[in-house]
């Protein structure tokens, strides 16, 4: 009998040990019931996304990582009814991505909330201003988007964004680049910093240049001359060459 009480004691010793140890990770967990594991035939696009522009390397690499790694970042989608579908709020990278190994589902966050066109549109814009790896001018987009939705400057953005306010004015700027210099950009020709510091001095330089157009008036022995320099010539060039002009004709 002893035998028994043994092994029962020692059976119920191990299930209580072993719930005891499974406990602490219940401790403090709440079960989500908005996560879903959804086939990617029932997920769409929103035709309303900001972003526009996938660059097919990019989307090379994060393929290879979901075909090696499996996916380890959800989706974010909301039910819209009217299209029978699932439509994506956020990840539509990785959306793409999947469709291109064959992936046939995906892990999804769903939005219950009821959410407006403009809602939507906020979130997205929100989502693109905060990602790493857009390029300036997506990153650009969404500020000035996320402006005119919020009704605020840059300043105001930087901060409800928590980013620096250079860095908003920058991507902002570039998006005025010349097409020329965008595209040098792209190419990683030049930095998209170096590009708007040279665009910024241009007007100035502009400036100075249309100053010295105009017509200066010099002093010289034979009374006051106006001269007109040409494009491109400085006020003190203007002035030397007046002044070798003098010596040649008191020559």
């Amino acid at each position: 009998m002893s035998t028994k009480i043994d092994a029962i004691s020692r059976l119920l010793g191990t299930r209580v040990a072993a719930d005891a140890a499974h406990a602490g990770q219940t401790v403090g967990v709440q079960s989500l019931s908005t996560a879903k594991v959804v086939d990617i035939a029932r997920i769409v696009a929103d035709p309303e996304q900001p972003r526009k522009i996938f660059d097919p390397d990019d989307m090379a690499l994060l393929a290879g990582s979901l075909r090696d790694h499996g996916q380890r970042d959800p989706v974010k989608v909301r039910w819209d009814a009217g299209r029978d579908r699932w439509v994506l709020i956020d990840g539509e990278r990785r959306w793409r991505a999947a469709q291109s190994i064959g992936l046939t589902t995906l892990t999804a966050v769903i939005e219950q909330q009821l959410l407006s066109s403009d809602r939507v549109l906020e979130l997205q814009l929100i989502e693109n201003a905060l990602r790493t790896g857009l390029t300036p001018f997506e990153s650009g987009a969404a500020y000035q988007q996320l402006m005119a939705v919020w009704n605020c400057n840059q300043k105001a953005l930087a901060q409800r964004l928590h980013i620096s306010e250079s860095k908003v004015s920058r991507s902002i700027d570039a998006l005025n680049l010349p097409t020329e210099t965008k595209a040098a950009v792209d190419a990683g020709k030049v930095g998209v910093m170096t590009a708007v510091k040279q665009a910024r001095r241009k007007p100035a330089q502009t400036g100075r240049r249309a100053a010295a157009a105009k017509p200066v008036r010099i002093s010289t022995d034979a009374g006051t001359v106006v001269v007109t320099p040409k494009s491109g010539r400085s006020v003190d060039d203007v002035l030397a060459a007046a002044s070798a002009s003098r010596r040649r004709d008191a020559a």
